[in-house]
């Protein structure tokens, strides 16, 4: 049951791969389509090659911010079934001086899971499973610029 409820995470990753490599989980770009409307395309790497794209309208935003869940269990329980696993769930806009002041925020890949929520509320009695809160740096785009999103050392990074 609990695997069921954990799909979300684990659909995303190839059986027994570590997320404490650098991992690319995904791609987004920035188009213009008028003087102050910009069109944000992000597409996600699931498992067996499926791309998911999902796109964005966002006007005046200047700097962006990622947020992902992530479980990370105990290599015994890779016997099991249960593999370490992440899900990019927030895409946050700021305007250009002001990282305090959010334009928007867009939920991706359906947002966050009420089941991660339970887990990481309970962290400190759950000995078998690690949740955590991956957050990117603040990351701009120029017109037309394409970034690479990769998990690297239990860290998301936007290149």
């Amino acid at each position: 049951m609990m695997q069921d409820h954990l799909r979300s995470f684990s659909e995303l990753i190839q059986q027994g791969e570590a997320l404490s490599i650098k991992k690319l989980v995904g791609e987004i770009s920035s188009e213009l389509r008028d003087d102050s409307l910009s069109v944000l395309i992000f597409h996600t790497k699931g498992s067996e090659g499926k791309i998911f794209k999902e796109e964005f309208e966002i006007s005046g935003a200047k700097e962006f911010r990622l947020e992902a869940e992530a479980l990370y269990w105990k290599k015994w329980l890779n016997y099991f079934g249960l593999v370490d696993g992440y899900k990019l769930t927030l895409l946050e806009a700021y305007f250009p001086d002001s990282l305090k002041e959010k334009i928007k925020t867009f939920e991706l890949s359906g947002g966050p899971t009420e089941i991660w929520k339970k887990i990481y509320d309970w962290k400190r009695f759950l000995f078998m499973v690690k949740p955590k809160k991956l957050e990117s740096n603040n990351f701009t785009f120029i017109s037309g610029e394409t970034k690479k999103i990769y998990l690297d050392d239990k860290k998301l990074v936007v290149e």
